[in-house]
């Protein structure tokens, strides 16, 4: 009888001491991982719930857990490094949301496909990736593939024909889907202010958060400038880039022969970013 009061006891005692499961992962980071073509791709998000459209930053990780070469291509946008992996979302439709959907937004995608990076056997490749989390489900996908798809000789230790190797494969690896509760959040309020030539013609952006802060905002923009039929240049500000204080300009450009469009992404860090596109001044996507 005292034996069974002992462990009733130490049970007891017990629950008291282990937090519930809630209280373990609230606000904790938490991994996703899986293992495909010889790469254990994992993805690491640093909580549980966020406001919808939040500007996150997930930490990706590949590790070569085969015996041989890996192939990593540089695969535009690569806003997390040169060949970085990709963020994919999921609706609870099923709706799949692409992370170089927001450099069509922006228009043109940026990047270069022009380099390979070689994962050795028992290697591993980390890379931070900041996005815009604009559903529940988020996953991580990586190109690899089992030899070169393409090459640069002006990279340093690059093998030159004949000496490279061909791919014969490529896939896309991909870790779960890890799920997130998304809040409800203002945006950022946008005041656009725009001065005529004699001022310099230029549009400026101010940026004021609904919500208390600290430190600056992430943005990237793009511009395009038509200097004829079928000819013009974007001037764009690529990957995110920390915003000098509350306000982003962009300079009218007068060889432009149509109105200049002028798009941007702007936020602060976990919370809700603000889209603003001059053409449609007052929209969020």
């Amino acid at each position: 009888m005292r034996q069974i009061a002992a462990i009733i006891l130490f049970v007891v005692a017990q629950s008291f001491l282990l937090p519930t499961a809630r209280a373990q992962t609230a606000g904790k980071p938490f991994e996703v991982a899986g293992v495909s073509h010889g790469v254990r791709i994992s993805l690491t998000l640093p909580r549980h719930s966020y406001p919808r459209d939040a500007l996150i930053t997930a930490t990706i990780t590949l590790h070569n857990v085969s015996r041989d070469d890996r192939y990593l291509p540089d695969w535009p946008p690569n806003w997390g490094g040169p060949h970085s992996p990709h963020i994919r979302m999921r609706t609870t439709a099923s709706r799949l949301i692409y992370q170089e959907q927001l450099s069509d937004f922006l228009t043109p995608t940026p990047g270069s496909s022009s380099d390979t990076y070689i994962l050795r056997p028992g290697a591993s490749l980390t890379r931070h990736v900041r996005f815009v989390l604009q559903a529940e489900q988020v996953q991580a996908v990586a190109l690899v593939a089992d030899g070169y798809t393409s090459f640069s000789t002006n990279r340093a230790g690059t093998p030159t024909v004949p000496d490279f190797r061909l791919a014969q494969g490529q896939w896309h690896v991909t870790s779960p889907f890890a799920t997130v509760a998304l809040t409800a959040e203002p945006p950022p309020a946008l005041t656009v202010t725009r001065l005529g030539p004699r001022r310099g013609a230029s549009i400026h952006l101010t940026v004021r958060p609904p919500w208390s802060v600290h430190g600056a905002p992430f943005f990237m923009d793009s511009s395009y400038c038509a200097t004829g039929a079928s000819m013009g240049f974007t001037d764009q500000q690529l990957p995110w880039t920390v915003m000098r204080g509350d306000q982003v300009t962009m300079k009218l450009n007068p060889q432009c022969r149509t109105p200049q469009r002028w798009r941007l992404v702007v936020g602060w860090p976990d919370h809700r970013v603000a889209y603003f596109d001059s053409r449609h001044p007052a929209a969020q996507p």
